[in-house]
């Protein structure tokens, strides 16, 4: 049986959210102490070939570059739409990040609109936004730019 320990973990702000990375290396990983950071985050993703956790804020409309072994900040970008989600490509050339343009709403159903920003991992630059005709929640992206966007309950086509 594999053992799974937590690694770091992160906090954020008076919302009360949190990451725990978990460790399921073998053997596991040592502890290290726990980190609480100001921002209440609104997604996550990993950049393996990096070793760096990149988290959006969306009470900030920032996005954030952290180091995973000491949880040490290593860039932030301002961000012209509040932040909802966040990937990266599988060879992470690119950052995709769901901005909204109002808090999501069960009974917004036309029009809605969302955007997708590009994002250049190694600089934090902004590369393009786009417009999209849905409130978006969450997104997956592939090596070959292809990026497919799902929208709040009910709303829009998804893609």
């Amino acid at each position: 049986m594999m053992r799974v320990t937590v690694g770091w973990a992160l906090s954020w702000g008076a919302l009360g959210y949190g990451c725990f990375l978990l460790s399921a290396a073998h053997p596991p990983l040592p502890l290290t102490t726990s980190r609480t950071l100001n921002h209440a985050t609104a997604g996550l993703a990993w950049d393996g070939a990096r070793e760096v956790l990149y988290l959006t804020s969306a009470a900030d409309r920032q996005l954030l570059r952290l180091r995973l072994l000491d949880g040490t900040e290593t860039g932030r970008l301002d961000l012209p739409r509040t932040p909802e989600a966040i990937t990266l490509s599988p060879d992470g050339s690119r950052l995709y990040v769901a901005g909204v343009a109002r808090p999501h709403d069960d009974m917004w159903f036309d029009p809605q609109e969302g955007y997708l920003m590009v994002i250049a991992p190694p600089t934090l630059t902004l590369e393009a936004e786009y417009v999209l005709d849905l409130d978006p929640l969450s997104l997956v992206a592939t090596d070959d730019g292809l990026v497919a966007v799902a929208g709040d309950r009910g709303n829009g086509p998804g893609w």
